[in-house]
């Protein structure tokens, strides 16, 4: 599985979009996709912050 983006790119990215650029220039400035950068925005909407979720859990053991 890929590593998170670090919480100061998601701040730096989300800080271009509301210093006026729009997501396609914040996207090819910092080699990102525009869709992980409205994913960030409404993370940040709901949760008020943009760190990544922690890393799931182990799987439950099926029993039979």
């Amino acid at each position: 599985m890929p590593k998170a983006y670090s919480l100061d790119l998601r701040k730096r990215v989300l800080e271009a979009v509301a210093a006026g650029a729009t997501r396609r220039e914040a996207a090819a400035r910092f080699h990102v996709s525009m869709s992980v950068i409205t994913q960030w925005r409404a993370l940040e909407r709901k949760r008020g912050d943009v760190r990544p979720n922690p890393p799931g859990g182990a799987r439950p053991a099926g029993r039979i």
